[in-house]
């Protein structure tokens, strides 16, 4: 008995996250189950919900779907909010104080070191720090975080398997240790 779950990992393979194309097969039928029987077979030629979940939990990579009881409440209600979450690692309990840190990829010496201090302090206080794992100010945010021994937590915009920049990698890793 495949979930849910199975059957939207598939199809978020098949159409390579094309939010547009899943919100719109998504709304003409029921489930998941029901829009991966309605793909072409040409389409999915290349997927089997069991083998491509087989893969994800090998993985260690969770799925969380928007219906979830551990999907994020205030994700939730932002308009067009992701219908699923691959998670690597823990989500913050409702109750924690999340501070999100975000900024320009070229940032300044000046504004890496005073995001990096703002993280760290912020850390200090108990505050798990999200950020985007890209170069600059969200870089610092996290190192700031992981020199405090808080907990930092990094959104992947291109999804867990192949982390960007590459040169985040270490960065990706720390926080994961973390």
């Amino acid at each position: 008995n495949m979930h849910e779950e199975t059957y939207y990992h598939s199809i978020n393979l098949v159409l390579e996250s094309d939010y547009r194309k899943l919100k719109k097969l998504r709304s003409a039928s029921g489930s998941w189950e029901e829009v991966w029987r309605h793909l072409p077979a040409a389409e999915k030629k290349e997927h089997n919900p069991e083998s491509d979940w087989r893969s994800l939990e090998q993985s260690k990579i969770r799925l969380i779907l928007r219906e979830s009881e551990e999907y994020p409440s205030l994700l939730g209600e932002v308009h067009d909010a992701p219908f699923g979450l691959y998670v690597l690692g823990t989500l913050p309990a409702p109750s924690d104080r999340t501070l999100a840190m975000v900024g320009t990829r070229k940032a300044t010496t000046e504004g890496k070191e005073l995001a990096r201090r703002f993280a760290e302090e912020c850390a200090k206080k108990d505050f798990i720090i999200v950020s985007g794992l890209a170069f600059g100010i969200d870089a610092a945010a996290h190192g700031g975080c992981l020199e405090a021994k808080g907990r930092t937590i990094a959104v992947l915009g291109n999804g867990l398997d192949d982390v960007y920049p590459h040169s985040n990698e270490r960065l990706a890793r720390q926080i994961l240790e973390a």
